[in-house]
């Protein structure tokens, strides 16, 4: 499995966990801990993308330098984006929650974790 895949499969399922406790969120009446585990889930899935294309481009950089300027500078971008994400968060705490927006957040990365860890661990990864 190349890498493109595995991100793919990898933020597919982080969203749809997401979406799903969302789901069961606003059934149990809970509003503003199911937008704040929306936007999470779409934070957290733009952040593995991100973070995807970043590690597909190794090696297409350039020199070591020039690769190492590149992955500092996107992971820089990836946590400005992150709180950027939590002010707007804190900001609109009336629609909603910082404790939803981090779920939905950790709930990409552990999933994509778990994901990949499958992954390696059945020899899919090339």
């Amino acid at each position: 499995m190349d890498l493109r895949t595995l991100a793919t499969r990898c933020i597919l399922a982080g969203v749809s966990i997401g979406l799903i406790l969302a789901g069961v969120m606003l059934l149990a009446n809970h509003q503003r801990e199911a937008w704040g585990t929306l936007f999470g889930t779409a934070i957290g899935a733009t952040n593995q993308a991100m973070l995807a294309a970043r590690v597909a481009g190794i090696g297409t950089y350039g020199t070591a330098r020039q690769t190492r300027a590149i992955m500092i500078s996107n992971t820089g971008m990836r946590f400005l984006m992150i709180g950027l994400a939590t002010y707007i968060t804190i900001r609109l705490s009336a629609t909603m929650s910082l404790l939803g927006f981090t779920t939905g957040l950790l709930v990409t990365m552990a999933v994509s974790a778990l994901v990949a860890g499958r992954a390696l661990m059945r020899g899919d990864l090339q």
